[in-house]
């Protein structure tokens, strides 16, 4: 790290990873000074953390890097021909393409439905006030690390910045905790109130759905649930909270 005294060393910044230039996996602009680097070639640059970084500590802070190209490799692509699109369990290239194009207007669907969706809930709880408990929330905020520290391990941090970026996400967490208890209790609430239900064969057609999306046979998916009862209520909680969701987007005034 730059600062008036010089360079200040950071622990936990060090260490081996692979790093596919143009995957933006890294701050902006650090890719960008590995482009021209040769094998066994060290290079030493500054740039600074983006302004929202996770690590307050760091957010808009200058940096100093040196890096050591160990070794290079090239990514080759397929020829994409029937055969290939065969091989990836497609009938032809002219599949491939059409369910390609489905997929990503399903994606682009999905994601203005969780736009709306999270829009809709925060109206619900700005215009809800209500004492929350605090065991909820301390609960949900420590599912919520546990989830972010497991993201971080998987992109190569170690166990020191992990638990530094931990602790200055720990506000955040916090805040994001709470929104998400009082919405779920809200849900709930309005579930109980019109009388929404989850059916068996709701639940079915869950497991079905499920099947399909995550390419598993269904009778893995329904052992899962029905192995411990909890697993099955949280099923079922989750579908309660979607279908409490469903009805608020159906008499919503979007505009």
């Amino acid at each position: 790290m730059v600062n008036e005294g010089g360079i200040e060393f950071k622990d936990g910044m060090s260490g081996n990873r692979v790093v596919e230039i143009g995957s933006d996996s890294l701050i902006a602009g650090f890719e960008e000074q590995l482009i021209g680097m040769k094998a066994g070639e060290t290079k030493t640059f500054r740039i600074p953390f983006p302004k929202d970084y996770f690590e307050a500590e760091l957010a808009g802070k200058e940096a100093e890097f040196t890096v050591t190209t160990n070794e290079l490799k090239e990514k080759k692509l397929p020829t994409l021909d029937d055969e290939f699109a065969k091989t990836a369990g497609y009938e032809s290239v002219l599949d491939l393409k059409t369910k390609a194009r489905e997929h990503l207007v399903r994606e682009k669907t999905s994601e203005s439905d969780r736009k709306l969706r999270s829009d809709l809930l925060q109206q619900l709880i700005e215009k809800n006030t209500f004492e929350c408990p605090e065991s909820l929330i301390q609960a949900q905020t420590r599912s919520l690390a546990q989830e972010l520290g497991q993201n971080l391990k998987q992109q190569g941090f170690d166990d020191a910045m992990i638990q530094q970026a931990l602790m200055s996400e720990l506000e955040n967490l916090k805040k994001r905790a709470e929104n998400q208890v009082r919405a779920s209790l809200l849900l709930e609430a309005i579930a109980k109130k019109e009388k929404l239900e989850v059916s068996p064969a709701d639940v079915e057609q869950e497991i079905k759905n499920m099947a399909v999306s995550m390419r598993m046979e269904e009778s893995r998916i329904r052992e899962f649930y029905e192995q411990t009862p909890g697993r099955r209520d949280d099923l079922e909680f989750r579908m309660m909270e979607e279908k409490a969701v469903k009805f608020l987007m159906d008499k919503a005034k979007i505009k």
